[in-house]
Formats: structure tokens, sequence, C-alpha cells
């Protein structure tokens, strides 16, 4: 008894001494420290610009919309998120830039086997996304005739899975616009790093999976250089000054679709806060939303009772397009796929409803309050006036929130206490009682099977373009990645649309208490790492996680089993005094 309760409280507190070096030495995305992570199953080698191999592979991209007010107090804990994910590429992206099936389709059919492509448009991938490419592969195509299409429209018209030598054109086009490039955009593909990898510091510039842009206050001067989100920030002229339940929070949440809709790479758009934490691993979160082809929004029209919030349908936002009958509810967070984005973005009619007349206020016809709040309705009825409705998963569970321990009309979620923030609490956020999330365990695991590292590339690019040793040795990863692919297929059971991918609030003050719950290797969360401490097997590690969720019941069950011995010895002594009291009392 007396070593299972050393062994859990070794445990918080080697977690907390952990979060706290973390919080003080973890400064430009350098070494995490012992620890942190485990082992690891690649090794991030950074190409000179992310950017360009993203683009030459048409790697498809998750944009992170931060709606802030100003300080991302767990920017320490994103920027360790962020690092474990620097360097990965998709498999199925790789494949279809760098290799042909044989068959000639994209059967899943483990039987098929994969083939290098040919040519130069093969050498060009392979530069960009090489630690000492990238500037490479843009002046080897700057000395091709330009196309006889009309740059910009070519430009617009390049999307995933079109072809390398169109993107990396396009990208050369855009680049050459610099006007029309956001601040962050032009940091990535500007910073001027043409030789050599980026800097260690720069974490969201080595990002090939996810694409992030921050809206602060207007009046909030910026990140300072060296902060995770240094250059991320939407300039000051597009954000716009919010308030709670307003419209200016869906002007805010369109600012950020404005600018993240600009990297055409760009397929599902997530809109979070200071105050979420994510769930999952980065592998896990991309693998989930791009493998979902629904939005994460209910704007079904199956929602009935009070849930429908119908008593918020102003019928003065009713007119040509708007209907009452249109009217949906879900949450101000969210996660879009592309073509939704292209409606808000388009849409004039059902935002100018909305602006007028979808506020609380006091109606003197009505003699009370109404309240409407755009930010949970404005999206969901803009889907169903367009009939777009079906294409949402009729859930909206992409942020878990704790309404149960605030009063019943309580606007506000519950906030975390700093102690009670471990990561069992995390594991039990997820909601392995519902369908469909019962494995997340598994799936954290397996997710990571979808991905290479930008690393193995370095053989063939370091090789002669066209000799044979840069055929075989591509034509050994096509193999390799054909096989990978085929298990993860095999082995991943993506989560359901009840399944929360992040969760919220943890505010100012559980900084320390998130990372000592998801940084250190013995860590059951499996979002920062992959759960094996360093020396371990993954044999071993699994035995230590068995027993680490054992402990707490097998203190439970000695707690049980002596308390009613303990209680008998204390009888016994209580009896055996009060005798030799009484005994006393007789002689006397």
């Amino acid at each position: 008894m007396l070593l299972t309760t050393l062994s859990i409280c070794g445990r918080q507190i080697s977690g907390r001494q952990l979060a706290d070096r973390l919080l003080h030495d973890t400064v430009g995305g350098g070494t995490a420290g012992p620890g942190f992570g485990g082992s690891s199953s690649h090794k991030p080698v950074i190409p000179a610009s992310a950017h360009l191999c993203g683009e030459a592979l048409q790697v498809p991209q998750v944009a992170l919309l931060f709606l802030v007010k100003g300080p991302i107090h767990h920017e320490t804990m994103w920027r360790l998120w962020f690092q474990t994910a620097a360097g990965l590429l998709p498999v199925q992206s790789v494949m279809a830039a760098l290799c042909n099936r044989s068959n000639g389709s994209s059967s899943s059919s483990s039987s098929s086997s994969s083939s290098p492509t040919s040519g130069r448009l093969q050498r060009q991938a392979l530069d960009a996304c090489s630690s000492s490419g990238g500037a490479l592969a843009a002046a080897t195509l700057e000395s091709q005739p330009s196309p006889s299409q009309e740059p910009a429209a070519e430009a617009r018209q390049v999307l995933p899975g079109q072809g390398a030598a169109a993107a990396i054109r396009a990208l050369l086009t855009r680049s050459a616009q610099t006007s029309e490039l956001t601040a962050a955009s032009r940091r990535v593909l500007f910073s001027g790093h043409t030789q050599g990898s980026l800097p260690s510091g720069d974490v969201l510039g080595q990002q090939l999976l996810f694409d992030v842009y921050v809206h602060p206050h207007p009046s909030f001067e910026g990140y300072p250089p060296g902060s995770l989100f240094h250059g991320r920030e939407l300039p000051a002229g597009d954000r716009v000054e919010t308030g709670w339940g307003q419209h200016s929070l869906v002007d805010a949440a369109r600012a950020l679709l404005t600018a993240a809709h600009r990297n055409l790479r760009n397929t599902k758009f997530v809109l979070l806060s200071e105050s979420d934490l994510p769930l999952y691993s980065p592998a896990l979160l991309y693998t989930q939303l791009q493998g979902e082809s629904l939005s994460r929004l209910n704007a079904c029209n199956t929602t009935v009772g009070w849930r429908r919030f119908d008593h918020r349908w102003v019928a003065r936002m009713e007119g040509r397009e708007l209907r009452e009958h249109h009217w949906r509810k879900s949450w101000q967070w969210f996660a879009l796929a592309r073509s939704h984005v292209d409606l808000v973005l388009a849409d004039t009619a059902v935002d100018a409803a909305f602006r007028a007349h979808c506020r609380t206020m006091f109606e003197p016809e009505r003699k009370k309050e109404r309240e409407c709040y755009s930010d949970e309705h404005y999206i969901p009825t803009l889907l169903a006036v367009h009939q777009r409705d079906n294409e949402t998963d009729c859930q909206g569970w992409l942020m878990d929130t704790d309404w149960s321990r605030v009063k019943k009309l309580s606007p506000h979620p519950w906030e975390y206490l700093a102690e009670e923030v471990t990561d069992r609490l995390l594991q039990r956020l997820r909601h392995p009682e519902l369908p469909g999330c019962r494995h997340a365990d598994p799936a954290a695991t397996s997710a990571a099977g979808a991905f290479a590292s930008v690393a193995e590339f370095e053989g063939a690019a370091a090789a002669a373009p066209g000799s044979g040793q840069a055929e075989a040795a591509l034509a050994g990863m096509c193999r390799g990645w054909e096989q990978q692919a085929a298990q993860h297929r095999q082995r991943h059971k993506p989560l359901g649309p009840r399944c929360r991918l992040l969760a919220r609030k943890f505010v100012n003050g559980t900084q320390a208490a998130a990372l000592a719950a998801m940084a250190p290797c013995t860590s059951a969360a499996l979002i920062l790492n992959n759960g094996i401490c360093a020396g371990e097997t993954p044999q071993q590690a699994a035995l230590r996680r068995a027993w680490q969720q054992a402990a707490p019941l097998v203190l439970l069950g000695l707690g049980g089993l002596l308390l009613p011995l303990l209680l008998a010895l204390c009888l016994g002594a209580v009896a055996a005094g009060t005798g030799s009291n009484g005994k006393r009392c007789t002689r006397h």
C-alpha cells in the first residue's frame, strides 16, 4: 500500500516539476528537457521552406483560427504540440506526388504496388522537401516558360491533388504579388531562410499539416519575437472589436476565415479560443478532420424541443431568402469544410438580417427581453438557407464544455480549476462512453501511421538526378509508403462525430496543470507524446500504463481491506483499556 501511494505521488510530483521547467525553459522551440516526449518515431529534418514543400506535394492543411483577446496563456503547451507535428507529411499526399500505382488506380487494395513518378516533377518535389532544397525547386521552375494561362487565374484554380508543377508555378505567381498576402503568409514565404533549415524557434514555419491565424483585439500590439504566435496575428485593420453575444463575434470569425481562405490548401477551418486544449495529438486531430466529409456543425433540421432555441428567432429577420424554418442552433466553435467557408464569405443577405435584428434587447411590443446570439445561429442557418444542412454532422461537437456545474441559465460553461486538470480528466473529456468514442486511446496510437517524415526524403534528394541510385531509393520509399498506408487503413478506426476533439475552458492559471497532465512520457493522455519513455519497449510502456490505471483501484482496494482490520485493532485497544481501568477502580 505504501509503495502504491509513493508511486502515485511520485508521478504527480515529477509531472509538476516538469511542467514548471517547461514553463520557464521552453523558449524558442528548443529541447523540452528530460522527461518530455520519451521516444520519438521521427527526428524532423525541416526543409528550407515548409511552404514550398507543402505546395510541391499539395498537402491539404487544417487552418487553426484562434479568436482571442490578447495573450494565449497555453502557448508553451501549443508550442510542444506543434513540435510533435514538425516535418510530418501525410503518406497519401506523398504517394500521390511521388509514386504511381502500377495498376493506375487509387484502390486501397494491398495487392497494388507503387513506383516512382518520372522526370523533373519528381526531382522538384524531392528538392522542395529536402533540408537543403526549397529554393532550388523554385529556381528550377523560374527558368520554365510561363504557362499560356493568365497567371493569377491559374493560381486560383490550382487545388490539392492537381500536380506539383502547377502548384509551384502558382506559388511563384502568388509570391510575386506580395501585397495580396497576409502578414503571416509573407513571414513564411519571405523569412529569408533560403539556405539550410529553418530556425528551431519557428515552429509554425515548420508545419506542413497546420496553418495558424490569430485574431486578437484591435488594440493588441502583437506577440513579441520568439513567441510561437509572433507574425500570425491578423493585421490590426482586419480585426474587429468584439463583444460577448454580439454579431461582432461573427465578423471576427469571418475575418479569420477570409485570411485562411487565401491559402488554397486549407481544406478544414477550426475556430478555437485561448482557453482551449487539444484532446488528441496533432496526428489524430489532422487525420480525423481530414477524414471527415461533413462539417462539425449542427445545421440539421432534427433538433427538437427547447434545444432549437426557437424563442430567439426574430420575425423581422424574415426576407426573400431567410425564413423561420431555416432557423438552426449550433455552437460558436466549429470545424468547417472549405465549401462551407465559401458560402460564409460570399453571403451578404443572411448576414445583413442577423446584423440588424439578432441581438439581445428589450422589445416593447413583447414587453420582455429577447436574446439572440449570432455566433451560435448564423452559420448553421446560412447552410440551411442554401439547403446544405445535410452536409454537417448534426452534432457540432468539436469542443467539450461542462455545463453540469454551472447555474441552469448560465451563458458560460464551467472554468476548470488547476487542481482538477489531470491526464485522467483529459481522457474523461473524450467521452469513451459515447458511440464511436470508446477506442480513443488506440486511435491516438494508430493515427501516427498515416504520416511520413521529411527526413525520409534525404537519401533520394541527395542522389544525382536521374541516377540509378535515386531511382532505387525512391522506388524503395514508395514501396515502404504503400505498405505503411495499407497497415494504417487496416489498424486505424476513425472516431465518431460525437467524440470531442478539443475542450474548454482552461483559463489563465491552469497552464502548469495542463502541462503536468500532457507533457510527461508517463502521461496516459497521449497528446504530446506516444506514451513511451526513453529506454522503454512498447510492451513495457503498456505494462506501466496498465499499472497507472490500476494503482488508484489497488490503493482503494487495499484501503477497504485494511480498514476493518485497523478498526478491529482500535476497538480491541479501547476495550482492553476500558477493562484495565475497570480493574483499577475495583481495587480502589
